[in-house]
């Protein structure tokens, strides 16, 4: 039976939502909407959000389970060494308390979710993601202060790869590589597995002169060669890369001729699982949408 799912993702200058209908053989895109932030920086408050809240209702969507984006700034990660499964270890306390150590901060400010990482050795890898409770609070408090049911947070990166897991790709090695004005983000997989998000500082589609636009675009490539290059490091791996473009990066011409022109045909369009393409600007949206343990 299908379910519906709302993401929500909020940005330095928009607020993508996706609404997806979820069944037993994937998913696909029921509405979609963009909305201008009318405040800079990360917190909405009560009037934004009723403005979104408005805006949903006007574009169809149907009242259902919300997951939105934390904010940037309350995410940390970590790779951590843990011990494995059948120790008996209590290894969520260790997980915790490893990284809570390694970035120097309070065991009880922050949630922490982790997933092993390709390796062998007597120990298991963790990729760890912690976030900040506070700021991320103030944001679900606001979303539902306008009449939105907040059933789950998560980071936007990991939502883009979500996505990137589901796309009918036959690559070992895939990459998400988004660029907007606000900044770029890339995803890089193995296998289904998250290996490594990476966000360059000071890289955006801001300026849209060519000659600014091919600048970032190949600084961009350059990022993506080197994260496709510690991806097959870390699995032992020569398989070819398949990469998708998200964003306003997968909508824009000339940055996309730029980079089929240096990667040919290792660049893939998005699809659902189906293969029906989708509008590659909703992708982080898409990605929480789809989160599995949402309440």
């Amino acid at each position: 039976m299908a379910r519906l799912r709302t993401g929500i993702e909020i940005t330095a200058g928009q607020i993508h939502a996706a609404q997806v209908r979820l069944t037993p053989a994937g998913w696909s895109l029921r509405a979609s909407a963009t909305m201008s932030r009318s405040q800079s920086g990360e917190a909405i408050d009560a009037d934004e959000a009723t403005a979104l809240e408005s805006l949903l209702f006007r574009k169809g969507f149907q009242r259902t389970l919300c997951v939105v984006n934390a904010p940037e700034s309350a995410l940390r990660a970590a790779t951590l060494p843990l011990p494995p499964p059948t120790s008996g270890a209590p290894i969520g306390q260790l997980a915790r308390m490893e990284f809570a150590r390694h970035h120097k901060i309070d065991a009880g400010q922050f949630e922490l979710s982790y997933w092993p990482l390709p390796g062998t050795g007597p120990g298991v890898q963790v990729m760890a993601l912690g976030c900040d409770v506070a700021p991320t609070d103030q944001r679900v408090a606001a979303l539902e202060s306008a009449g939105l049911c907040v059933a789950g947070v998560d980071d936007a990166a990991r939502a883009l790869g979500r996505v990137v897991s589901r796309c009918p790709w036959t690559s070992g090695v895939r990459v998400g590589a988004r660029l907007d004005p606000w900044g770029a983000m890339i995803v890089v997989l193995h296998d289904g597995v998250m290996l490594y998000t990476r966000r360059p500082v000071g890289l955006a589609l801001r300026d849209p002169s060519d000659a600014s636009v091919a600048s970032s675009i190949h600084s961009l490539a350059n990022e993506i060669d080197a994260c496709v290059s510690f991806a097959r490091h870390r699995c032992r791996s020569h398989a070819p890369a398949t990469i998708g473009l998200f964003g306003l990066l997968g909508r824009h011409t000339m940055a996309r001729e730029i980079l089929e022109r240096r990667y040919g045909r290792s660049l893939a369009i998005a699809t659902t699982p189906d293969g029906t393409p989708f509008d590659v600007e909703y992708g982080a949206a898409i990605g929480l949408a789809l989160l599995e343990d949402a309440a």
